[in-house]
């Protein structure tokens, strides 16, 4: 038996799990058009899919069917098609998103927030994922670095939530000294600062990381 037809037979032996994560992520995300290095619960679903799509003459007619029994399903990446559905989407989630920036003058959500019923840390996740990938409009981008403190990278703003959140701490208690097991609501912010020290012990933190830390007030290493 040739290499091809050993994918092809592992891809029919996967086909039940990598079905019941396909149908999650479409339940979800209303498209099928999955990036090659998604996970969906431990499983690879975005190589699996690009993998049946590949292999597509060689896969039985039953799974062609099973696939195509998906109205969202598609043979082609959306890039190569014009989904007013993905418009849709993008323009309802900037509406929540603008609705949560007037109610806590920030854009930096955090993983799970959610506002008017749209997931909007998945939502800002798959806009600098498109923003990686070359997929969002000129219009867009711009749209979405207006807000009050957007970012593109996802650590910068979690690192940027703790200095701030670290501030407020120094100013109201007059120090930097702080438990590990210290939180300021969700934020583990004690354990952020101690990851931060180690990292400068470890000569591992960015120069420009360093000068922001050291500009909080009594911060001490």
């Amino acid at each position: 038996m040739n290499s091809e037809k050993y994918l092809t037979l592992d891809l029919v032996r996967a086909l039940g799990t990598g079905l019941a994560h396909l149908d999650k992520f479409i339940a979800r995300e209303r498209h099928s058009t999955i990036p090659v290095n998604h996970i969906e619960e431990y499983f690879a679903l975005g190589r699996w899919a690009r993998d049946l799509r590949e292999a597509r003459r060689s896969l039985p007619p039953s799974v062609v069917e099973e696939l195509q029994a998906r109205p969202e399903w598609s043979w082609k990446p959306r890039s190569r098609q014009k989904r007013q559905d993905y418009v849709d989407r993008y323009d309802d989630g900037l509406l929540a998103l603008l609705g949560y920036v007037e109610i806590h003058g920030t854009a930096n959500v955090s993983q799970g927030t959610m506002h008017d019923g749209v997931n909007l840390g998945r939502w800002v996740k798959n806009r600098r994922d498109q923003f990686l990938w070359g997929q969002l409009t000129g219009e867009q981008i711009s749209q979405l670095e207006s807000l009050p403190e957007w970012t593109w990278n996802a650590q910068d703003a979690r690192f940027e939530k703790g200095v701030d959140l670290m501030i407020v701490y120094a100013l109201r208690h007059g120090t930097t000294a702080i438990s590990q097991t210290h939180r300021e609501g969700e934020f583990p912010l004690g354990r952020w600062v101690y990851t931060r020290r180690r990292e400068y012990a470890q000569g591992t933190l960015r120069e420009d990381r360093i000068l922001r830390l050291q500009s909080i007030p009594g911060w001490n290493w």
